[in-house]
């Protein structure tokens, strides 16, 4: 089974092509009619659901007869014809097909990995047909190794939001070698940055992993990194049928880990039409365990592992193999894709799943400088009080106080302390402002309802007062 288990349209968008500049062979009617049928017998002796494989090639060979692939002209064309008739007849989002002379001629590092290549086994239907990639093995090649640095292995940004609440957003999930054995520098530095990333969240008090832009990766990481979240007890996680290799493995939590385990940290995890493949994997895993509160939009629904295949000419597909199967639910995401807990745009879901994490924060933390400090962290998130000031409000508070000035900048209100630092106000109630989650900045106003001064109230109690200074030369100062 291939480890690495991406949508096909971003796993084939990574093979390694190896003809820079060289165009796809051309081809004759009868070449394309072979490809096709080729490509029928692997669907139908390795697609991972042995009665939809059959339903594949049965109508890919109905099309051939119908003559639908005469006139490609090429591989690149017959790819992209076959691509379009897989995604119609088996609604399975890894199924596809490109042009990739390396992984057909049989280059071992084709593809971005190793591929260990093997006859089906004894018995399997079309044992004797056309050898089969099945699964990764052995170390990446330079150039994927060095796409994969140049990414940060898919970690795309870490970052302490307001409330002590970590935030990791990842673009795709780089293998960490695991699963093949794999030593390469490519593995051991997505190990490293995946371990340096869970190190950067350690001291969060709730943490947010936003996999809404993570079309797939490998099924290693997605262990590594859940792995996290659970005490040291050994834990099933998944059930991973191999139909190729006729093979069940259960995989487990790692116990090798290196760095803290968060098991009693609260866990959000962002989704949407993006979250595919092992993006989906680890949301499902952790939501299925109420591990993980899952918010966004449902999910791709890409939840088989794909095998890339050579055909011949030049011609690979991607094959559905193997299927992962959750200890909890008994299946996995197949079609259905990840449905979130919170339903909610996916472009809104890390507002929802920072402020949700502050609420349940708060609930659980009593009075005192840290209760304020979350209170102040959600108005800045999600203010319950928050109005646009109109113009002349703004107006109203500008001047210096003390040594501080306050003005307009780009309709919102900007704060500078003497050394220029400048802080950006947003209101959240009458002249209540935001500042950071550990400060509260508000005006008091005189008898006349005019401003007076600027009141920067600290979590911990603390308050310091800056008299507006309305007279300088006769002229307010701003």
């Amino acid at each position: 089974m291939a480890n690495r288990i991406l949508p096909l349209a971003l796993s084939l968008s990574l093979l390694t092509v190896a003809a820079f500049g060289a165009s796809a062979p051309s081809i004759t009617d009868q070449r394309a009619r072979e490809l096709v049928l080729g490509a029928a017998d692997l669907y139908e002796s390795s697609y991972v659901e042995p009665e939809k494989a059959r339903r594949i090639a049965e109508e890919l060979r109905k099309r051939v007869e119908k003559g639908r692939y005469d006139g490609a002209g090429t591989v690149s064309t017959l790819a992209d014809r076959l691509t379009a008739d897989l995604q119609e007849i088996g609604h399975d989002k890894h199924l596809g097909a490109r042009y990739d002379p390396q992984l057909s001629a049989g280059d071992p590092h084709a593809g971005g990995m190793r591929r260990r290549v093997v006859e089906a086994p004894p018995g399997a239907p079309g044992a004797d047909g056309p050898i089969r990639v099945v699964r990764s093995a052995g170390p990446r090649d330079p150039a994927r190794a060095e796409r994969d640095r140049r990414s940060n292995y898919g970690f795309h940004r870490l970052e302490r939001l307001d409330g002590n609440v970590g935030y990791l957003e990842m673009r795709e999930i780089a293998s960490i070698g695991m699963m093949n054995g794999s030593a390469g520098a490519g593995a051991t530095g997505a190990r490293d940055t995946a371990a340096g990333a869970m190190a950067f969240l350690a001291s969060s008090d709730a943490i947010v992993i936003d996999l809404r832009q993570c079309p797939g990766g490998s099924a290693d990481t997605v262990s590594f990194l859940a792995s996290y979240f659970f005490g040291p007890e050994r834990r099933e996680l998944f059930t991973r049928y191999d139909r190729p290799m006729d093979e069940t493995r259960v995989e487990y939590t790692v116990e090798d880990l290196p760095g803290r385990r968060l098991p009693d940290t609260d866990l959000w995890i962002l989704v949407g039409p993006g979250t595919a493949s092992a993006g989906e994997s680890l949301a499902y895993l952790l939501q299925q365990f109420g591990r993980a509160t899952v918010v966004g939009e449902t999910t791709a629904g890409a939840g088989y592992n794909v095998a890339l295949m050579p055909v011949g000419d030049g011609l690979v597909v991607g094959v559905s193999v193997a299927k992962p199967m959750h200890p909890k639910t008994g299946r996995g995401w197949e079609g259905d894709g990840v449905k979130p807990d919170v339903s909610i745009a996916a472009a809104d879901a890390l507002t929802t799943a920072h402020a949700s994490a502050l609420r349940k924060l708060l609930a659980k933390t009593s009075e005192g400088p840290r209760h304020r400090e979350l209170e102040w962290a959600l108005d800045r998130v999600a203010p319950a009080g928050n109005r646009k000031l109109a113009a002349a409000e703004l107006a109203a508070l500008k001047g210096r106080y003390g040594e501080r000035t306050v003005t307009v900048e780009e309709g919102r209100l900007v704060c500078r302390a003497a050394n220029g630092r400048a802080r950006t106000m947003d209101p959240v109630g009458k002249d209540s402002f935001t500042w950071d989650d550990q400060t509260r900045a508000s005006f008091t106003r005189d008898s006349a309802g005019r401003p007076a001064e600027l009141v920067l109230e600290r979590a911990d109690g603390t308050i310091e007062r800056f008299p507006r200074r309305t007279e300088i030369s006769g002229k307010e100062t701003r």
